[in-house]
């Protein structure tokens, strides 16, 4: 006896074709391309073109190998810190690396889990300190000594309290970025920067001051983490690029890029260079 399907029901083909219809469209959705705009400004051995304008860095690898693993591709776009703070807050602009992770800026961004922890190192230029020895950041307020530091960063508990003093303020010089305070302070237009010991001695070499600046003091800084914008990357993106982020930690895989990129040769005691 063969069975009649009922009459409601539409003929074998149209519903094959509606199938298959689905299945394209469950495909494209799957298929949907996964892009996130990520910001960077030259840092050596972390964010840099290379001589042929290639796009390199610790920081380039590990965002795409990060993203890789969540499914992503990264589009990677040049900006000061202040612009990209600007643009994360907008939504224009989804992930940046090695951002110091701090209270005033948890209203915009979500932060992951550290990628590293160092102290930022004041670099003054040795005719600048004659008669003074400071033993502290703020043995700097009521002197002549012209501090520059980059617009929006943020230099550890001690410098982001004291720029709120007037004082020590008004011997702040701020700038859109490091390279621009590395040519004033080759310049003698400022007497002293910070950095961390891997860019101090690419930068003294880069500008020829050998022998010109040393290392002042060693500040305690934020940790830095991956930063994500608050209105174009959820709570759940994160928590999986977070994750891809411990398996890479745990695996040694993150301990490798910095010592590939001479981070650990530089500073052998930066996290994550001590640990596995």
């Amino acid at each position: 006896m063969v069975a009649v399907p009922p009459a409601h029901m539409p003929p074998l083909t149209h519903r094959l074709a509606a199938l298959l219809a689905g299945l394209a469209l469950t495909g494209m959705a799957v298929a949907e391309p996964c892009t996130k705009v990520v910001a960077w400004e030259h840092s050596p051995s972390y964010t840099f073109k290379d001589a042929a304008g290639q796009l390199k860095g610790l920081d380039i690898e590990l965002a795409t190998r990060l993203l890789a693993r969540v499914g992503c591709e990264a589009r990677f776009v040049e900006m000061p810190l202040q612009r990209a703070l600007i643009e994360m807050e907008a939504g224009r602009v989804d992930l940046r690396m090695s951002t110091a992770h701090t209270t005033e800026r948890e209203r915009m961004l979500r932060f992951t889990r550290p990628t590293e922890s160092h102290a930022n190192l004041l670099i003054a230029r040795s005719a600048a300190l004659a008669g003074l020895r400071p033993k502290q950041l703020g043995d700097l307020r009521g002197t002549n000594f012209r501090l520059a530091a980059q617009i929006q960063s943020s230099y550890g508990p001690a410098f982001d309290g004291l720029k709120s003093d007037p004082v020590f303020a008004a011997r702040i010089v701020w700038v859109r970025s490091h390279e621009v305070a590395w040519r004033m302070l080759a310049a003698g237009r400022v007497d002293g920067l910070f950095t961390d010991q891997t860019g101090a001695q690419k930068y003294i070499q880069q500008h020829g001051l050998q022998g010109q600046v040393h290392s002042v003091l060693s500040v305690p800084s934020a940790p830095a983490s991956i930063a994500a914008s608050r209105r174009s990357v959820d709570a759940a993106f994160l928590q999986r690029l977070d994750a891809a982020l411990g398996e890479v930690i745990a695996s040694g895989e993150l301990k490798a890029l910095y010592q590939r990129h001479g981070i650990c040769a530089a500073e052998p005691h930066r996290p994550p260079c001590e640990g596995r």
